[in-house]
């Protein structure tokens, strides 16, 4: 029996049952979506609201995915703020940022791009990432947030697992496909997107396992033997075998990385695909066009969110 059932198998053709799950094409319908709510925002509020970025130094890629945020940001027709600090800024002018921005009543989104260069430690990047007001957290870092998803409360969930959510209940829908009861393998543990994204699968009525770098290799061949459902999030270029994911799976790569191909830097995943692994699955995110746009597009969609929330409650701003 595959991943869907033997009744919707059968009920099926070839062509349909090898679904790219494309993250361009669904950010485009929300990015429409989202222009008509913030327009009448904008009309109630008066101002357009504001989604603030706050960088440190001169990562070339942080200032590419900055860039990328603040277009979308403008093309939806919300205001966004770009406040770049340089390499050797501290913890206390990073929180300074973050405070005035939790005190603007014109924010609704704040964004602190990772990852922070010294004299920043991972644990005051850890105390910056939730100094942001919770009310503000388009992108579902603080731990408040995580803790309300573990407690099936309403929260900003971490924008690249809620962006994989909204993947996959849009083409389930347009597909006629569901996850409830499946099996579902997640590999990679980190409270941005693996322990997020494990969350929401339960939620979601998945049975979730989750492996990591300390899993067995035999323990995680035979996972993925097993999972009607994978999502990459180890952060590794290519570290899972995508030969060893069974036939008939929907398999999602939410890693971001790059390796050299004839002298020249390209975008990879954490899983080793070829077309042959793509024909046996049932559904697959593209490395390119898959995850990323829904990251992005999921990090927008939740300050418009936050603006609307701020018009039902304009006390609980003041």
């Amino acid at each position: 029996m595959g991943i869907l059932g033997d009744d919707y198998a059968d009920d099926c053709n070839d062509e349909a049952l090898h679904i790219v799950l494309d993250g361009n094409a669904l950010r485009d319908i929300i990015k429409e979506e989202l222009k008509g709510k913030v327009a009448s925002i904008v009309e109630k509020l008066g101002y357009p609201p504001i989604i603030t970025t706050i960088r440190v130094g001169e990562d070339p890629a942080s200032e590419r995915y900055v860039n990328m945020k603040c277009e979308m940001a403008k093309e939806v027709g919300l205001d966004p703020r770009h406040i770049h600090l340089p390499a050797g800024a501290n913890y206390d002018q990073v929180a300074r940022e973050i405070l005035s921005a939790n005190d603007n009543h014109m924010v609704s989104g704040i964004l602190l791009q990772v990852p922070l260069p010294p004299p920043i430690t991972f644990e005051q990047k850890e105390e910056l990432l939730n100094m942001i007001d919770p009310r503000k957290d388009a992108d579902g870092v603080t731990f408040q947030g995580l803790g309300k998803i573990a407690c099936k409360m309403p929260a900003f969930g971490c924008a690249t697992p809620k962006g994989i959510m909204t993947l996959l209940e849009y083409y389930g829908q347009k597909h006629g496909f569901g996850i409830a009861g499946k099996k579902a393998l997640v590999i990679g543990r980190s409270h941005i997107l693996g322990m997020p994204m494990a969350l929401m699968l339960t939620a979601a009525d998945c049975t979730v396992t989750i492996a990591h770098s300390k899993t067995r290799p035999e323990d995680l061949d035979q996972y993925l033997k097993d999972a009607d459902i994978v999502v990459g999030a180890i952060g590794k270029t290519e570290a899972i075998d995508g030969s060893k994911i069974k036939d008939e799976a929907i398999v999602i790569d939410a890693g971001s990385n790059t390796k050299v191909v004839n002298g020249k830097k390209v975008l990879t995943g954490d899983i080793k695909m070829t077309e042959e692994d793509k024909a046996r699955w049932f559904a697959y995110t593209p490395q390119k066009g898959g995850v990323g746009p829904m990251t992005i597009i999921t990090l927008i969609s939740q300050t418009v969110e936050a603006a609307a929330q701020k018009l039902n409650s304009p006390a609980y701003y003041n």
